[in-house]
């Protein structure tokens, strides 16, 4: 469950919102109560989820992903002065200067420097999408004021749709290209595997040439 170190937000003021000790260390965490029933015997329960790591100084919290799940929010990224740039901007300038970024920005609008940031963070870290928020919370992308997390990420996936994918590569092809041309390899592969019936024999393509 990640926690987001860099962002205090106000403790919900709900019914069932309690703060209490957990782990070795006895570290305080905000808890919400989301579910009430009886036992079999009937006596009442219930269920918590915590929802944030507690800051004793200013009363606040360090929200996780059940608070923006709970709540229906998108993390959004801390006020911090200081960031890691040198890689972003490295990143942004290529895609501008490339022509990609007009591509990208062409077909899928809004999403655009979300695609980028996702791409950047996978080239860099060669990971999945699990730890892109507490990575992005460390690189600074100019105009990009959204938190991806995870989940975020999926759902952005999830939305692009085949004609999209076609509408993109149609553009960059055209713009990486210019008056180029396109050249496909079609040669059949061959290989010494027999584990791989798919897959042309070099034997078997020098027995026919030979006949």
């Amino acid at each position: 469950m990640s926690t987001y170190e860099k962002s205090l937000v106000n403790i919900p003021n709900d019914k069932g919102m309690h703060i209490k000790s957990a782990g070795a260390k006895g570290e305080k965490y905000v808890y919400k109560y989301v579910k009430y029933f009886r036992n079999a015997e009937g006596n009442p329960r219930n269920k918590a989820k915590a929802i944030g790591k507690f800051e004793p100084v200013s009363g606040k919290m360090y929200p996780n992903n059940n608070y923006f799940d709970l709540y229906h929010l998108e993390p959004s990224l801390p006020d911090v002065s200081v960031w890691d740039y040198g890689y972003s901007y490295l990143v942004i300038r290529v895609c501008r200067e490339t022509g990609l970024l007009a591509c990208i920005s062409r077909v899928f609008g809004a999403h655009a420097m979300d695609i980028i940031v996702m791409a950047a963070y996978v080239i860099r870290e060669g990971n999945a999408m699990d730890g892109i928020d507490d990575w992005q919370q460390r690189n600074y992308f100019p105009g990009v004021h959204r938190l991806l997390t995870s989940q975020a990420a999926s759902n952005i996936f999830a939305s692009i749709t085949a004609s999209q994918l076609n509408d993109f590569f149609t553009y960059w092809v055209k713009t990486a290209l210019g008056d180029g041309s396109v050249c496909y390899d079609v040669t059949s592969i061959s290989s010494y595997s027999q584990a791989m019936p798919a897959v042309k024999h070099p034997s078997i393509t020098t027995g026919a040439m030979a006949a």
